[in-house]
């Protein structure tokens, strides 16, 4: 892939997070090898849930966030308001991190030339690059979200990254986080083990 545009534009590339918060978190070895890849002046645009633009707050990977929330009271959130504000952009590369059918036509719908992700749920025509799914016997094989991810930024044309999950705190985080440790009186120099107890989704 080139760097520029054919009229030498810089590129403006949106990407399409996974909707749950851990899957986001294995997509940001991707996200840092986009950046890698494609510095300023060039442009990636998160499209996401309002509650991963949350976790991703602090990161520098993003020059913009799109908020996608198909349930959304706000129509802006919804699937016509996001394809409407891509094509308003003027994206010219979709990179698809979920592998559903929607996804691929809000791709389709965003204008982009370039569509990239896995060939899944019958949504290859929607692509132009098209990546197969790791297969064994004929049936789909488990593999790391984190590589899974990653060879969509290959597919891009980034070089090999390290598969280092990260993510960054704002001076608000920190200001939050200080108020918890005073409320139960924690000393800072203990170390603290946090335990989220609970997932929306089946043994998560």
């Amino acid at each position: 892939m080139n760097d520029l545009q054919a009229d030498g534009a810089a590129r403006r590339i949106a990407v399409l997070l996974p909707n749950w918060i851990g899957d986001c978190v294995m997509a940001t070895p991707c996200l840092r090898a986009m950046r890698r890849r494609f510095p300023i002046p060039h442009e990636i645009i998160g499209v996401m849930q309002p509650y991963v633009a949350d976790v991703l707050r602090g990161t520098s990977w993003l020059d913009q966030v799109v908020l996608y929330d198909r349930k959304s009271p706000d129509p802006v959130r919804r699937f016509g308001g996001v394809a409407r504000t891509l094509r308003r952009l003027a994206v010219d590369t979709f990179v698809l991190t979920p592998n559903s059918l929607s996804s691929a036509w809000l791709a389709w719908r965003s204008g982009a030339r370039q569509r990239i992700g896995y060939a899944r749920n019958g949504r290859s025509l929607l692509l132009t690059q098209r990546l197969a799914a790791p297969r064994s016997g004929g049936k789909f094989t488990p593999v790391s979200a984190v590589d899974y991810y990653l060879e969509l930024a290959y597919a891009l044309g980034c070089a090999a990254e390290p598969r280092r999950m990260e993510l960054a705190t704002t001076p608000e985080d920190r200001a939050a986080a200080d108020a918890v440790w005073r409320r139960y009186g924690l000393d800072r120099a203990q170390r603290v083990i946090v335990l989220s107890t609970g997932g929306a989704f089946g043994a998560a």
